[in-house]
């Protein structure tokens, strides 16, 4: 409400909304800067020959192995995080595991 807490505008500096606004436009910019290395970097990896592009043509060419290594590859680090959990619980005394 109007009038109560501190007040929008100080005699002494920036307003708390100029920090605001530029606090935002900071973010805005690194966000900006970011996007655009990001893009750089996937579309140098695009040309010709470059990973990304043999790793885009093989899975055009074979989506189902496609899909078995991307399925394989998440089990296995489900199964990495879940045996790292396990090993971490047991040492504080919370679990056993079978994994010692």
């Amino acid at each position: 409400m109007i009038g109560e807490g501190e007040p929008l505008q100080s005699t002494d500096g920036p307003s708390k909304l100029d920090q605001a606004k530029e606090a935002v436009q900071a973010a805005t910019l690194t966000i900006k800067e970011t996007t655009q290395s990001v893009a750089d970097a996937i579309e140098a990896d695009r040309q010709p020959g470059a990973p990304l592009d043999r790793l885009a043509r093989w899975a055009r060419e074979a989506p189902l192995h496609a899909v078995t290594v991307a399925f394989l590859v998440g089990v296995c680090e489900r199964c990495k995080k879940a045996h790292l959990f396990r090993r971490r619980s047991c040492r504080d005394g919370e679990m056993e595991s079978d994994f010692q």
